[in-house]
């Protein structure tokens, strides 16, 4: 399979995907500080591009060798996505940009090309007085950014930027991110409940909203968000790891494995007060395991605080079997272990991407049984254990004895992943999204058109 390798400068690349006649000598034209805006709606066609594509890693001798014309739907959008973090939607860019979309991405510092070279900003904390101060900002970035009105959809991706499309009467398609949102549900002061009002507003108001959970779902419903207009599509998936390669010679080389040695990787240990109790129950789980099967091993990542880890006391008898390596070899390990333990953990957002990187990359999961967990997992592709060592080392035990079932699921796992999550799949979701959104603005606008000023009869 062809490794796929991340682009060092992301900027440079979406600007290689310009159409030609879109491109400019004057460098400081690449990247316009913000993007543009516009009231008047056109419906782009589906254009049915002929493009002569090289053959997939899949193809068949014939197929590879016809250099075959291949046609498939273009979706010409030219989308905004206004966003605090550049970073954040980087894979879907690239999966609009690969169904023919025209994405363009402002931050709220509004400069695209020093953004998307910042990849290391620190997540601020929004407060409630901060997200009113920039719909403000907002507002004023979108408006001024777009003297042509060229733009056809705004994807706001926050609260602020959200209220900021609906005040400058853009087309907007609302992208609920709940971990970057201000949290006003617990606030009972005058600032939390307008915030709540408004929140709602916005989500009511959207041409569409779109959601990445069954939860968040059903809790726009409650809201008051009508179905027609909710949307549930996954989070697209990075094609690098669809692609990822297993290094098996490297690993067995670095924990002093073998052919058959089933390699257990757990990538991610709670920060919280729970962390002991993580700890103890992987290393009795994994004792259990050994006490069946000897040619079993398990990688944990070195941190700050991995002594509870050194002063178990299981690990005088797991000594040689427990390996504890630098974040360094993560990914190298990620894509090379048997499985993938995902143990559970109060940040639902970084667990749900656990369990889709360990199924994109081809590894066998073994995921804590939490519900939240299993609406983002397809089915016939991961092992469920509860609370407590006993079940996790019975499931353990039972993936080492059988190596066919480990790779049956995540051979299961990552090709439902690929065909659910894929670039082109997101795309063709977003091109359903806008071309509603794009058909209620048409509406709207046409409404508006026909208002007539009836006078008033009045008899005195």
């Amino acid at each position: 399979m062809r490794h796929f390798t991340r682009p060092r400068n992301v900027a440079a690349t979406r600007y290689s995907l310009t159409p030609r006649s879109c491109k400019t000598s004057n460098d400081t034209k690449k990247f316009p500080d913000s993007m543009p805006l516009t009231r008047t709606l056109r419906q782009p066609p589906i254009v049915n591009d002929s493009i002569r594509v090289a053959p997939s890693p899949n193809a068949t001798p014939s197929e590879a060798s016809s250099g075959q014309v291949v046609t498939r739907d273009v979706f010409p959008w030219r989308v905004v996505h206004a966003c605090e973090q550049a970073r954040d939607v980087l894979t879907l860019v690239q999966s609009q940009l690969i169904v023919g979309m025209r994405p363009f991405v402002v931050t709220s510092r509004g400069n695209v090309a020093k953004y998307y070279r910042s990849r290391k900003e620190k997540i601020h904390a929004a407060l409630l007085l901060q997200a009113w101060s920039d719909v403000r900002d907002w507002k004023r970035l979108l408006i001024e950014s777009d003297p042509e009105r060229t733009t056809e959809i705004v994807h706001a991706h926050s609260f602020a930027a959200g209220m900021a499309a609906l005040r400058a009467d853009a087309p907007l398609v609302y992208d609920v991110h709940q971990s970057a949102e201000p949290v006003a549900t617990e606030d009972k002061s005058w600032l939390g409940r307008s915030f709540r009002v408004a929140q709602q507003f916005v989500l009511t108001s959207a041409g569409a909203v779109v959601v990445h959970s069954n939860n968040a779902r059903q809790e726009c419903i409650r809201i008051g968000v009508e179905e027609s207009s909710l949307f549930c599509i996954p989070q697209p998936i990075d094609p690098a790891l669809l692609e990822s390669v297993p290094d098996r010679r490297w690993i067995e080389q670095r924990i002093g494995a073998n052919g058959v040695t089933t390699i257990f990787f757990a990538p991610e240990l709670s920060k919280g007060p729970e962390r002991e109790l993580q700890i103890s129950t992987l290393l009795t789980a994994f004792a259990c395991t050994y006490e069946e099967n000897e040619n079993v091993k398990l990688i944990l990542l070195q941190d700050k605080d991995d002594g509870a880890i050194r002063q178990h006391p299981e690990i005088h008898k797991l000594r040689r079997m427990v390996h504890l390596l630098p974040p360094a070899d993560r990914d190298l390990v990620f894509a090379s272990c048997d499985v993938v333990i995902v143990c559970d953990s109060f940040d639902e957002d970084s667990q749900a991407l656990l369990l889709v990187e360990a199924l994109a990359r081809g590894r066998a999961l073994l995921a804590t049984n939490i519900r939240n967990s299993r609406d983002s997992i397809p089915a016939r592709s991961c092992l469920w254990f509860g609370p407590g060592p006993r079940e996790l080392g019975q499931r353990m035990s039972f993936l080492a004895r059988n190596p066919d079932f480990c790779r049956m699921i995540s051979s299961n796992g990552h090709g439902q992943i690929a065909s659910a999550r894929s670039p082109q799949v997101i795309g063709r979701l977003c091109h359903e999204v806008y071309t509603q959104v794009a058909a209620k603005k048409k509406q709207t606008d046409a409404k508006s058109n026909d208002i007539q000023l009836i006078p008033l009869q009045v008899n005195l």
